[in-house]
């Protein structure tokens, strides 16, 4: 069964070394470069799993944990102190976007 994963954010390079670290996976990807795109994607498809850096064009990713069903997961990342620990304080699941590295797999490990 394919995986329909959502990355929610508007770094290319980024989303290619994201994409590209899961050959052969079993998993759909589809790319929004903004806040915008995500709603209008969310509003068409589901997800099984939603990966949002926490800023990007048109406003904060955090505002899309309403906007998907209950029983789909949202990790967040953020390259800014400030916005992982208001984040991880909500009590969502938030990654240091850049201290990953290539070690996107654990992004994966629920899916």
């Amino acid at each position: 069964m394919c995986r329909k994963v959502l990355i929610v954010d508007d770094d290319y390079s980024f989303i290619c070394n994201l994409v590209n670290s899961q050959p052969d996976c079993g998993m759909s990807f589809s790319i929004a470069d903004s806040l915008n795109r995500a709603n209008d994607m969310l509003n068409r498809d589901n997800f099984d799993l939603i990966i949002a850096n926490s800023k990007i064009p048109g406003g904060s990713s955090l505002s899309l944990k309403n906007k998907i069903p209950s029983d789909t997961e949202i990790l967040f990342l953020s390259s800014l102190d400030s916005e992982y620990n208001k984040i991880k304080d909500s009590g969502e699941k938030c990654y240091h976007k850049y201290n990953l590295g290539n070690r996107f797999e654990v992004l994966f490990s629920n899916v």
